[in-house]
């Protein structure tokens, strides 16, 4: 049986889908990618 880390996207089936032994963690790339879209976009907010 898997027992560690599962790094996924954020989609929140992942949460559902894994067992106790199996923590979820999010990938940075993506909040990463919503600063940068601030920073081009919205430059008074950063």
């Amino acid at each position: 049986m898997f027992k560690d880390h599962l790094q996924t996207d954020g989609y929140a089936v992942y949460e559902k889908v894994v067992g106790k032994d199996i923590t979820v963690v999010c990938c940075l790339t993506h909040a990463l990618r919503k600063m940068l879209d601030v920073q081009t976009n919205d430059k008074s907010r950063v």
